[in-house]
C-alpha cells in the first residue's frame, strides 16, 4: 500500500498487488483458494512480527457477510419480526428501522466530536415511532433478538482469518477485535458464539457502540493505546474499510493492513439494495438515509 510519509495527511495513491488481487476476486472464497492467499498470509505474519497487539475489524473481516445489502438484511429482519409482532406490515417495520437508526445516530451523545448509535436505542425508537401497545422495552428486546438471529444466518466465519488468529496467538501476539458498529460488544460476542468462533484467543472485543468514539473519525485508536499503556507502534490493525481500517489507524501511529471486500461482492450488494428498494418501496432509486453500497 502506498501513502504519503506525513501520517496526518495520508493519501492513498494505489493499493498493493495482494490487496488488488483480493479486490478483483470473484469472491472471498475464490481469492483464498488461490496461491495469493498464502502470499497474503506470509505478508501479514511478516508485518505482525514487529507488533505486540494485532487488531481485527469484525464484519467483512473476521465474519464475512453474504451478497445481501444492508437494506435487504433489514427487510429480512422486518419480515421475521412481523410474524412475532402483528399489527404492521414488513414495509412499515423496515421504514421504522431505517429512520430510527438515523435518529439514534443524530441524537446520541457527542464524544470527541463523534456520535454512535446503538441497536438497543434504535429498537426502542422504533417501538415509540410505531406506537406499539404494551411493554415497548420488551418489544425492543424482541426486535434485537430477531436482528441477531437473522445476522447469524447471513454471516460466516472467515477461515483465513480464523487460522491466522490461531497462528498469531501461537506466536505470542495478543489479538483484539475492534468494530465500528451499532451492535454492542455483548451482542457481537453473542453472534460469534452462535457461529462457534473461539473467543478464548481474543484479549478484548471493543465496539464503538459502547465506546461512543469510532474508527472512521480516528478517535478510538488513541484511546485504546492509552488504555493498554502501550505505544502506537505496538499495534497492527486489519479490516475492509480503506478509511476506518487503514488510513485512520495509520494517522494514529498504528501499522495497518487493508483487506478489501471483492468488488464482485459489492456489485451484488449494490444490486440487492436497488432490488429491495423496488420491492419494498416501488422504485429502485428510493431516497433513504442509507446509501447503496459504494464500489
Amino acid at each position: 500500500m502506498q501513502d504519503l510519509n506525513q501520517i496526518g495527511t495520508t493519501v492513498i495513491t494505489r493499493i498493493g498487488a495482494l490487496e488488488q488481487a483480493l479486490k478483483d476476486a470473484a469472491s472471498f472464497e475464490d481469492f483464498h483458494a488461490s496461491p495469493a492467499s498464502e502470499r497474503l498470509r506470509d505478508a501479514i505474519m511478516d508485518q505482525a512480527s514487529s507488533a505486540q497487539i494485532v487488531s481485527f475489524d469484525i464484519f467483512d473481516t473476521v465474519l464475512w457477510r453474504d451478497d445481501k445489502s444492508e437494506l435487504e438484511r433489514f427487510a429480512y429482519i422486518a419480515r421475521a419480526f412481523t410474524g412475532r409482532m402483528p399489527g404492521h406490515d414488513a414495509r412499515a417495520w423496515l421504514a421504522a428501522r431505517i429512520f430510527s437508526a438515523s435518529h439514534a445516530y443524530q441524537m446520541s451523545e457527542i464524544v470527541d466530536g463523534t456520535t454512535e448509535g446503538r441497536l438497543s436505542d434504535i429498537a426502542l425508537n422504533m417501538m415509540h415511532a410505531m406506537r406499539v401497545a404494551g411493554d415497548r422495552q420488551e418489544a425492543a428486546r424482541l426486535w434485537c433478538q430477531t436482528e441477531l438471529e437473522v445476522e447469524t444466518r447471513q454471516l460466516r466465519v472467515a477461515p483465513f482469518i480464523d487460522q491466522l488468529i490461531s497462528q498469531l496467538v501461537a506466536d505470542g501476539k495478543q489479538v483484539i477485535f475492534l468494530s465500528d458498529m451499532y451492535l454492542q460488544a455483548d451482542q457481537i460476542r453473542q453472534l460469534l458464539n452462535n457461529l462457534a468462533f473461539d473467543l478464548g484467543r481474543v484479549t478484548r472485543l471493543i465496539s464503538t457502540a459502547d465506546e461512543r468514539v469510532n474508527k472512521r473519525s480516528g478517535t478510538i485508536f488513541p484511546r485504546i493505546f492509552r488504555e493498554m499503556d502501550l505505544q502506537p507502534g505496538a499495534f497492527l490493525h486489519m479490516g475492509d474499510s480503506l478509511t476506518s481500517d487503514y488510513i485512520m489507524p495509520i494517522r494514529s501511529g498504528w501499522a495497518a493492513r487493508y483487506l478489501p471486500v471483492p468488488r464482485a461482492t459489492l456489485i451484488k450488494r449494490r444490486e440487492s439494495h436497488f432490488q429491495c428498494c423496488a420491492t419494498m418501496f416501488g422504485r429502485r432509486q428510493t431516497s433513504l438515509p442509507m446509501a447503496a453500497p459504494a464500489l
